[in-house]
């Protein structure tokens, strides 16, 4: 077993995380013209509501 798999099996980590839409209201961020993602074929799941701010078809 490597050294990053004995720490994950040995530790909890906590992840702060936030919505694409909530991101924007909480930056002042009116629309986003460029977004890239990498979240291992979850990108639907990830746009879904955020068409104030990412207006295109999802």
């Amino acid at each position: 077993m490597t050294i990053i798999m004995e720490l994950f099996k040995k530790k909890t980590i906590e992840v702060h995380t936030t919505t694409i839409s909530d991101y924007c209201k909480n930056n002042r961020i009116d629309l986003i013209s460029l977004l890239k993602l990498d979240i291992q074929g979850a990108d639907k799941f990830a746009l879904e509501g955020t068409k104030k701010c990412l207006p295109l078809e999802v």
